[in-house]
């Protein structure tokens, strides 16, 4: 099957490129792909393109990736935060359709060095976890989800604090994407930039997405979680640099 040419570009290449290294990371991690792809997609495609992009990809490889961690997932606390991100994915989806889009870049550039300053920082939520408290963490990241993919940080935080296991919070973060994502895709095409040319543009993305995560997976070792942290977060702090000056 041929490539169209507007996708044989450097733009694209790029775009393969991080895609690959996201997938990477999100595979032996379980987080940070969205993190990682958004902000230089915003530089390359701008925010309004580049979000669904992420959507798309994230909604595939978090099927991949649900299999073998589903064992470990707490159902019902995935869920509970899954219906409060529901809520405000339209708000969400509303910002990113009409907002400006060196605006919505920096936001996300912001976004993502604010995320990582926190977890880099190792402060942690001590507090109990009601059912409410779970349902607004959920808003608050189907918010910037559905608005720049980045709806992640809040909930990791959140999941952290209950001192589960590395592998159960692999598991939630993993668990908690399908259930966000088709949602927030659905809600950015009604808001109108979710539409074809992503839809190819995701499509050339997909393979080595999918195979950065493949790799990442089988990378996965519960006793290294310390040497994860550190590469994932200087990675996401160099991308959120690059967004922010680019």
């Amino acid at each position: 099957m041929m490539i169209p040419d507007h996708l044989l570009t450097p733009e694209m290449a790029l775009a393969v490129t991080v895609a690959a290294a996201a997938g990477l990371v999100r595979g032996f991690a379980g987080f940070g792909s969205g993190l990682m792809m958004v902000p230089v997609l915003a530089l390359v495609f701008g925010p309004k393109a580049a979000v669904p992009i992420v959507v798309m990809l994230e909604i595939i490889v978090s099927a991949h990736l649900l299999p073998k961690a589903r064992a470990d997932v707490e159902w019902r606390f995935v869920g509970i935060m899954a219906a409060g991100a529901f809520v405000t994915m339209p708000l969400g989806a509303f910002f990113l359709a009409q907002l400006e889009p060196e605006m919505m870049t920096r936001l996300i550039a912001v976004n993502v060095l604010v995320a990582v300053v926190i977890l880099a920082s190792g402060w942690r939520y001590h507090g109990p976890r009601p059912a409410w408290l779970t349902a607004c963490v959920g808003a608050v990241s189907g918010l910037f989800l559905a608005a720049t993919t980045l709806g992640i940080p809040p909930v990791l935080i959140y999941m952290v604090a209950a001192g589960d296991r590395s592998a159960t919070v692999r598991a939630n973060l993993i668990a908690y994407f399908p259930l966000t994502m088709v949602f927030a895709l659905a809600v950015q095409a009604y808001a109108g930039v979710a539409d074809g040319q992503a839809v190819s543009r995701a499509a050339l993305m997909l393979i080595p997405f999918v195979a950065g995560s493949w790799i990442g997976a089988r990378l996965f070792r519960p006793d290294r979680e310390v040497l994860y942290r550190r590469v994932v977060l200087g990675l996401l702090f160099a991308v959120g640099l690059v967004g922010l000056v680019g």
